[in-house]
Parts: C-alpha cells; structure tokens; sequence
C-alpha cells in the first residue's frame, strides 16, 4: 500500500514540472519513507523532502540526481547506525563473559536472545509508519541455500548450538540456519507437453511440503496432496507501465484444483536483492494486484497465495534512474548448434538472458537445433552492450548486442555464429563493453556420424505421396497466392510439420514465387521422419490447396 499522497507545494510551477506524473513522485516518496528512521513522522518528512527537491530541481534530470544523493546519503547513515549498534552489542557481550554473568541479564525472566528478538520486532514494528511495512531481506548468513535439496519425506536433523559464552553473537547465523532446516524443499522434475512450442508443466505433490521445480525453478508450498499444472503466459506490459512496474521474471499461470498451495517462491535474478524493488503481481478475473512479499531471499520472492492464476516477478521502472552505476544480475549464456541445412552453414545460435527465464521455454522454440549442455552462469548488465568472439567463426552477427530483460513469449538468440562444415568444437567468449571477459566455454560440436545418429534424417514423403507432391510443384510455384500460402503455413505449423523458425524464413522471402518454392522444396527435403499417415496429409494438404490464380 503506497503511504505517498499528495507532496506539499509552494504553488511554483516549472516548465519540467508539466511533464512529471504524480505517481512517479508518490514512488520516490515511498523510497524516501523506506530508508527514514522508523519514527512516526518519517512520511511526513519524506514528503517534505520530495516537495522541497521537487521545487528547487530545474529539470527532471536534476530533480532525479538530487533524490539519488539523498538516498544514498540516508542509507549510508543507516548503515553507520547498524555498524555502531553491532560494535556496541559485540563490546557488551565480550565484558559479560569476561567476568563470567551467567546467561540472563537483569530482566531474570528473559533470555538475551529473547530480548535481542523483542529489540528487533519494536525496531520492524509496521504501526509506527501509518502502516508502512517494511520487507525483510533474508540474507545468506550461513552461505546456503533455503531451498537445498533433499530426498522426499526425509526426517529434519536437530540444529546444532553452540556454547553459552558466544550464543548470543551467532545468534543470527543458528536462527537462519533452523529456517533453512524448516524450508529445505524436495526437488522435482515435472512432466512436460509441448504443443505448438508453448511448454506446459505438470506433477502431482504427494503431501504436504516444500516442492521445487528443476525445471522453472519456481517453489511451491503444499498443505497437502495436489496435482500441480503451470505454463507460462505472455506479459501484458502496458498494464505494468501504467503502475511503474515492469517484469522481472516469467509470468506464470498456475492451477491446482485441490486449492492445496499456501505460498509461492518465484525465482529472481538479482545479486543484490532490493527489497525495495521487488513484488509479485497478481492477474486474475478481477484485475491485477501487486502483492508484498512475505521474505525476499537470495534467490527468490515468497508471497500468500490467495488463490491461484497467474503470478509473476515485478521491479520497479523507477530502478534505473536509482543507481548511476547500475548492479549486475544473475544471467545465463545457452548454446544451440544447428546443422547444415539446404544451402546454409551450420550455426551456433547464442542467447544471452536473464538467470530465471526457463531453459525448456527457449529449447522449445530450437526445434531444428541441439541444445548443447555447458555451465551456463553469468553475470550480466541491463542496458550494456556485449560482443561474441569465436576464432574458429566464418562469421558473427551481429557485431555488438544490448542486454535486455527479456522474458517472452519469443526468445529471439542474441548473436549467431557461422561455421564451416568441418568444424567439430568452437570457443565461444561473451565481452562487455569494456573488453573484460564476461563468459567463456569450449564447446565440443557433434561430427557429420553423430548428427546423422541425432537426426536421423529421412525425406518425409515416399512412393505415390511424393509423386503426389511433385506433380503440382510448377503449378503450385506459378499460381499459390500469398493468402493461401499464408494458410497453408499455418497449417503445416499447427500440425508440428514444420516449426515457426522455418515459418518465418519463408515469410521473410520477398517475392511469391521464392515463398512457394521454398515451402513445397523444404516439404520434400530429408529431415526428421513422419509416419505413412503424416506423409499421405502432406501430399493431400498440396494437392487439395485452391490455388487461387496470382492477378
């Protein structure tokens, strides 16, 4: 809920000043309320400080530079303030075991850690903003994750403690790990159905628990037995834009009709999580919302489930102008080697994107290509331009490329390499802007045996349907017009004939004729082999087709 209402104004009006929405302003008054001292006046002092900037900035670039260096400077007290208060408690701790107290102060009835926790609730308490709740960030103290794998229904081990003298200085390192205990998930691979290249995931959890997906990385909390199905749907980033949002991960759309998901965990990509930055919208028949997160961890945003439909990552459009020197994200580098084909080179298609788009979702739309397993981790920057190199290349394009979010529905490769026939193996080496080395691998390509093993390659029509087939090519050449060429496209898609990047290299050709001629020549080249049914609907879909003649 935005605590952020109207700023106070003198009344002074400037040119920029026409141009700026006031729910931009209201955003960064809601940043100014999250790094303020938690007093009860903090909105108030967040909307003086917005207004009084506001006036004094001549354009909106000023106006934006200002409130970063406030920002800034507001966050650099409070980080001064955690390091004195953790000097301060390490100091009192190591003057009670020197002379030996025993384990409770004063206050007989409390324990230290008990009191420490209270201190830590007053400090977070959400009523002292107007209702302003702050996230809490769980950070990786014990340098594990909380969502490690284990086997199914495996039995907790009791936390390990340490000695009385220093309990209460590792504290915070024990309680985290005993969260880690309680939400280790049990991994699972769901089972998949491509149809038409749109992925969708199923698989049935057998009780109550945690439950991770290898797969989308997406994390499921159960309270009992449920049969889980979830695909990703195309963001509607107009919506967003609208709110000062844009996607940071997938947009999901998820079912379970036993209603048995209490929580969600969607995957990010940050390094450095932001919890002021991060929510998870929320898209069904009553509209969108935006829901706070419960946690934000170092890998995902866990969120209540109200109910389920789709759920997606969101980040603030605001978030580029907070930092001029903008943070890396967890990214990915996939490699897709496409053999020779007709009279085209073979490839290596390179994608550069973000940590938590799901490999299935890309592999999907290579349906020509093999995937070519590496270890694909990296760090990437948002808006900064990479560059390819390759020494065993004929040739790279493009040259340069910008890294962007994307997050579907069409993952488009970021550079193609060509290679010459005989080239068995390649290094492939991602540059930033500033030459420094962001990715490298030596990748091992399958020879001519082993691609006639993997492809098994075979002409799709045989005997009479080929003679079918042959008998209108001239005609088909000459007379198809471009709306049943259109047609007949669709069709062979939707029945899995052809994929739609080979859809989209016959609509890119320029003349009619070029279009009919690849289409039915590509019909009766050797790829992989369809069954007697599949070859004889072929031939009949070609040789049925109303040409139309060509005016």
């Amino acid at each position: 809920m935005s605590t952020a209402g109207p700023p106070s104004a003198t009344g002074m009006r400037k040119r920029w000043h026409e141009n700026m929405r006031q729910n931009l302003r209201n955003l960064w008054i809601d940043k100014l309320v999250d790094v303020l001292p938690l007093t009860p006046d903090r909105v108030a002092d967040a909307r003086k400080i917005e207004g009084d900037i506001y006036e004094s900035a001549n354009s909106r670039d000023e106006y934006y530079r200002l409130l970063r260096e406030k920002i800034n400077k507001l966050e650099e007290e409070e980080k001064w303030t955690q390091q004195r208060l953790s000097l301060d408690l390490e100091s009192t701790s190591r003057s009670q075991s020197s002379i030996r107290q025993p384990p409770y102060d004063s206050d007989l009835s409390l324990d230290p850690r008990t009191k420490l926790h209270q201190s830590a609730d007053k400090t977070e308490d959400p009523s002292s903003s107007g209702g302003h709740k702050r996230r809490r960030v769980i950070s990786s103290s014990t340098g594990r994750s909380p969502y490690q794998e284990r086997p199914l229904n495996e039995e907790q081990s009791p936390s390990q403690h340490t000695t009385e003298d220093d309990s209460h200085l590792t504290l915070s390192a024990n309680t985290r790990q005993d969260e880690d205990e309680t939400e280790a998930s049990s991994h699972f691979t769901p089972e998949l159905s491509n149809e038409s290249g749109a992925i969708s995931y199923r698989f049935s959890c057998p009780g109550p628990g945690v439950f991770q997906c290898k797969l989308t990385k997406l994390v499921f909390t159960m309270d009992r037995e449920g049969e889980l199905s979830y695909r990703t749907v195309q963001w509607d980033e107009s919506h967003l834009q609208s709110a000062g949002k844009r996607p940071a991960g997938p947009l999901f759309d998820i079912k379970c009709p036993e209603d048995a998901v209490s929580k969600l965990h969607l995957p990010h990509c940050e390094i450095k999580p932001a919890p002021l930055c991060l929510s998870v919208v929320h898209i069904s028949d009553d509209g969108m919302s935006f829901l706070e997160p419960l946690e934000i961890t170092d890998t995902h945003v866990v969120v209540d489930v109200p109910h389920l439909s789709a759920f997606g990552l969101v980040l603030e459009t605001i978030k580029r102008f907070f930092s001029p020197n903008p943070e890396p994200i967890r990214g990915q580098v996939l490699l897709f080697h496409r053999p020779a084909y007709m009279r085209q080179r073979p490839k290596l298609n390179v994608f550069l994107l973000p940590d938590n788009v799901p490999v299935p979702e890309v592999k999907a739309q290579q349906e020509k290509a093999e995937y070519i397993e590496a270890p694909s981790s990296c760090e990437l920057i948002e808006g900064q331009t990479y560059s390819l190199h390759c020494s065993e290349a004929f040739k790279i394009q493009p040259e340069s490329a910008r890294f962007d979010l994307n997050y579907g529905p069409n993952y488009h490769k970021t550079f193609e390499i060509r290679l010459t026939p005989s080239t068995d193996e390649a290094t492939v080496t991602v540059q930033d802007q500033e030459k420094r080395q962001v990715w490298n691998y030596h990748a091992e390509l399958p020879g001519p045996d082993q691609r006639r093993e993997n492809l098994q390659k075979t002409k799709i029509l045989s005997g009479d349907e080929e003679e079918r087939l042959r008998s209108v090519r001239t005609e088909f050449i000459k007379r198809v017009s471009i709306p049943v060429l259109n047609n007949l496209l669709d069709a062979l898609l939707q029945d899995n004939i052809i994929n739609h990047g080979e859809k989209d290299w016959i609509k890119e050709k320029h003349n009619r004729a070029d279009k009919a001629q690849e289409l039915i020549d590509m019909i009766n080249t050797p790829t992989p082999p369809y069954n007697a049914a599949g070859r004889y609907g072929i031939a009949r879909l070609f040789v049925n087709t109303d040409l139309h003649p060509v005016r």
